[in-house]
């Protein structure tokens, strides 16, 4: 007869689980904090942290992310501002401004941190914008990549944690298939700046899992649509991969990575 698990016993595992997705590292002025809060395209949320105007002042916000998609995927002037309207209302309807970027002032850490999950929310939310007015071929890089793959019959892991030789690294998809794996990284952006950061950061985590000896493959992928597909930008990821790293455009990534991994 089946028994039902202690109730601390899952309450317990469910802790260590989103406590291992969790990180906040410095950036320059503010605070990267990796959240346990999956968003709808797979990715965990991001929110970064500033000091206030006053003593004990905490800011908090999605640094411009949610705008950065409206801007991207916007493909004309109307549209981009029709969805910044709706961005306002949500930000409105979840009590968090927004002026470029969701934001919101705390007047103490504890609360900045309690009121997280709404940003998250208000986040999550602006993704529906895209969604429900793009067709698939404009959805998101992160979601059409994560939905094919698993139509080819791949099981993909978001946010996914790989632990090595005592080092942990999140990289945006874990995908695997029999025994063979490959650890994925979305190189893109809006700007420029934020594209070379974003291929900068994939760089990085591949040194880390190649050093640990990880054993399947190291995947870049970068979207088309933004600045990452700039030549110079490529360039700088392939100058500074470890060998053997594959970048792939995101039009093709579904069909190689289904392939690499059969093999």
């Amino acid at each position: 007869m089946n028994v039902l698990p202690e109730p601390t016993k899952v309450a317990t595992l469910l802790r260590e689980l989103t406590a291992s997705w969790i990180e906040c590292v410095r950036d320059g002025d503010l605070l990267a904090v990796d959240t346990p809060f999956v968003l709808q395209d797979g990715h965990l949320f991001r929110a970064f942290i500033s000091a206030g105007d006053r003593p004990g002042q905490v800011v908090v916000s999605d640094g411009g992310w949610a705008s950065e998609q409206i801007e991207l995927f916007a493909r004309t002037v109307a549209v981009r501002n029709a969805r910044i309207d709706e961005l306002k209302r949500i930000g409105r309807e979840a009590g968090i401004e927004w002026d470029t970027e969701f934001a919101y002032t705390a007047t103490d850490l504890q609360s900045a941190v309690e009121r997280m999950s709404d940003l998250a929310r208000a986040v999550d939310r602006s993704l529906t914008l895209l969604h429900s007015r793009a067709s698939r071929g404009l959805a998101p890089l992160a979601a059409r990549l994560r939905d094919g793959l698993r139509e080819a019959g791949l099981k993909v892991e978001g946010g996914a944690r790989i632990e090595l030789d005592g080092q942990r690294v999140r990289v945006d998809y874990r995908v695997v298939r029999n025994s063979s794996e490959a650890a994925v990284e979305i190189l893109g952006g809006r700007s420029r700046q934020s594209a070379a950061q974003s291929i900068d950061h994939a760089v990085t985590n591949f040194h880390v899992l190649r050093r640990g000896l990880y054993p399947g493959l190291l995947v870049g992928v970068y979207d088309e649509d933004s600045p990452a597909a700039a030549t110079e930008l490529r360039d700088r990821f392939l100058a500074a991969r470890p060998e053997e790293t594959l970048l792939l455009p995101g039009s093709e990534a579904i069909a190689t990575l289904a392939e690499r991994l059969a093999a």
